[in-house]
């Protein structure tokens, strides 16, 4: 697949969502609080595939909770990185997802 001069693959709906939810979250969110930003069913998938390409392309981190309380599961925080959140605020301008 041919990627974007903004380095992502195809730019889609669901991939605007995406970005929009990490654009309005600087500290960074789980993946379960981006699927429901992203309004989509509960197991997400094509939000979590969205998540590993933009970590490919350098859009995004992924770092593991360290200690969860009450001994759930450790969740993943996605966040923009720098770079990531200059290009995502570019796109969603362009978009009309976001004001200029």
């Amino acid at each position: 697949m041919k990627r974007t001069s903004r380095g992502v693959r195809r730019v889609t709906a669901r991939l605007l969502d995406v970005l929009a939810a990490l654009y309005e979250r600087p500290a960074g969110a789980h993946g379960y609080a981006l699927i429901r930003a992203c309004g989509v069913p509960a197991r997400g998938a094509t939000v979590y595939e969205h998540l590993a390409r933009l970590r490919v392309d350098g859009w995004v981190t992924a770092t593991w909770e360290q200690s969860p309380p009450g001994g759930r599961p450790a969740r993943r925080t996605y966040t923009l990185t720098e770079t990531g959140r200059e290009r995502a605020r570019r796109l969603l301008v362009e978009r009309g997802r976001l004001a200029a």
